[in-house]
């Protein structure tokens, strides 16, 4: 998983650097004091410095004398000051009002929509930089459509209300974006619920409640910062689609027979065994895409085996010694990512997969140039093959 830094100024020197991903801020370095400037300049800076405190002392004793002498002069001295700060005090009113009155508009935009979704029941609030989740939702009379849709990503919401539960009609709640730590409870009372979209925030977990949303289909959690899901996700057996990449998986619930998933990632967890809590993987028949990239595995089971609807397996960037021979037996799979890992051998048998078009082995380091030059000559009996991706450290061993 790589780290993106991004260098921001810090007002009065030094630098912050943002690494978006984790939320983790790493100061370069703090500006110089004035004692540091001035020891780091020439040996005549400590006179310098003497030369213009001097200075500045005669020059405050000037002025003094001269506000004796000369009344009038301290009075309008006085004036300017006392008509700066009114104009600085004028100006930052003016700010106040400006920002009073930007409130007003964003109030009365939101009661708009909200209004709107009375008769529609679907209501966007996205990207309107509200700090709180507006509790005029929940004020619904019998002759309003039921909220079936909502969406209030892209603002700055820390909070979502129990009330949220009340909305039992919902179908699709679009929560990305914000700077959520938690979700309520009560989202296990949103037995219509097909999508949650929850990207992007800074949750640590996810309520069990969750898993009694029977109709969820798309759970999108990507961006956080959760170390486990729910023991019973099983539960969701409407479930398609399972996004939980850069988050801080250690390991996996028992999927169980959640029939239905078509789309699991894992992409840039901490996830070391597969077949933690007794996970096989027999009863995923709908599996077709399964990403893995960028985790901690060592090894792979060859339950994977009965996956056999699985297109696509991305199991790069992992500790990965050796992969199983069952991944032969998976009659449509296509792709296969496998580079930077730390395979000591390559899956001959792989040449007897009759669907494989796309393979990625590069940079594992231990891999000899027997091995590399045995596999590829096993690999020009896959006739379906059309790519085998290998670096120039590689290719320099097998032309050498």
């Amino acid at each position: 998983m790589h780290d993106f830094f991004f260098r921001l100024p810090l007002r009065g020197g030094g630098t912050v650097w943002d690494q978006r991903e984790n939320f983790r801020f790493y100061i370069h370095h703090k500006p110089l004091s004035i004692y540091a400037m001035m020891m780091r300049g020439s040996s005549n800076s400590s006179q310098r410095m003497r030369t213009t405190t001097m200075s500045s002392m005669k020059t405050t004793t000037r002025t003094m004398t001269e506000n004796k002498r000369h009344p009038r002069v301290a009075y309008e001295r006085r004036k300017g000051r006392r008509e700066k700060s009114n104009s600085f005090v004028q100006r930052v009113s003016i700010l106040d009002d400006a920002d009073t009155e930007e409130n007003e508009q964003l109030d009365e935009l939101v009661s708009r929509r909200i209004k709107k979704s009375r008769s529609t029941g679907r209501l966007d609030l996205t990207g309107l930089d509200l700090t709180e989740f507006p509790m005029e939702i929940f004020d619904v009379t019998n002759d309003d459509a039921p909220l079936t849709d909502l969406q209030i990503s892209n603002n700055r919401i820390y909070h979502i209300p129990d009330e949220i539960g009340d909305l039992q009609l919902l179908e699709r709640l679009g929560l990305a974006g914000n700077r959520l730590t938690k979700l309520p409870e009560s989202v296990g009372k949103l037995k219509r619920l097909q999508g949650l979209w929850a990207h992007g925030n800074l949750l640590k977990s996810l309520p069990e409640s969750i898993c009694s949303c029977q109709s969820l289909r798309n759970l999108s959690v990507a961006g956080n910062r959760i170390q486990k899901l729910p023991e019973n996700l099983s539960q969701l057996v409407a479930l398609e689609e399972l996004s939980v990449p850069g988050n801080q998986l250690l390991e996996l619930p028992n999927l169980g027979k959640m029939f239905n998933l078509s789309d699991i990632d894992l992409h840039g967890n901490c996830i070391e065994d597969l077949s933690a809590n007794g996970n096989d993987f027999q009863f995923l028949k709908a599996l077709e895409t399964f990403s893995l990239q960028g985790n901690r595995l060592k090894s792979i089971p060859g339950s994977l085996g009965n996956l056999k609807r699985l297109r696509s397996l991305n199991l790069a960037e992992n500790r990965i010694q050796q992969v199983p021979e069952e991944l032969r037996n998976l009659p449509v799979l296509t792709s296969v990512w496998l580079y930077s890992n730390d395979l000591r051998s390559l899956p001959k048998e792989l040449q007897k997969s009759q669907s494989l078009r796309q393979l990625w082995i590069e940079n594992n380091e231990n891999l000899d140039k027997s091995e590399l030059e045995a596999f590829i000559q096993n690999m020009k009996d896959a006739k379906m093959l059309k790519t085998l991706g290998i670096d120039t450290e590689q290719a320099r061993k097998i032309g050498g």
